[in-house]
């Protein structure tokens, strides 16, 4: 059953945010894994302590922002999305994931507006 946009909630945190994707990050990885041809390799050895250490180290320099979606129901974090601005002032989008449940319902749009 897909949820309805009021019934989610948004919250900024900086690096130490981090801690609380891990787990949505490794079914990332998991679909990135299953649907890659050409990548296949790369997933297999990505570690959420690897890509964690990445972001971490990118965010020395500049600044990052975790940006968190949760259940207002549940307070269940449903979605993420890493975001990040270098010394040159050139930001990115590193990393977002939304639970299936919850998407097509502006999640993603709202992530991006936000970074």
């Amino acid at each position: 059953m897909k949820k309805h946009i009021g019934d989610i909630v948004y919250e900024k945190a900086d690096a130490k945010g981090l801690e609380l994707v891990g787990p949505l990050w490794q079914k990332l990885i998991k679909h990135h894994r299953v649907r890659s041809r050409h990548f296949q390799e790369h997933f297999d050895r990505m570690t959420w302590e690897i890509r964690k250490k990445e972001l971490l180290e990118k965010s020395l320099n500049g600044m990052m922002l975790v940006d968190l979606a949760k259940d207002s129901k549940t307070g269940e974090i449903i979605g993420y999305c890493v975001s990040t601005i270098n010394e040159k002032e050139h930001g990115e989008i590193e990393s977002i994931f939304i639970e299936d449940s919850y998407r097509r319902a502006g999640i993603g749009d709202n992530f991006i507006k936000r970074a």
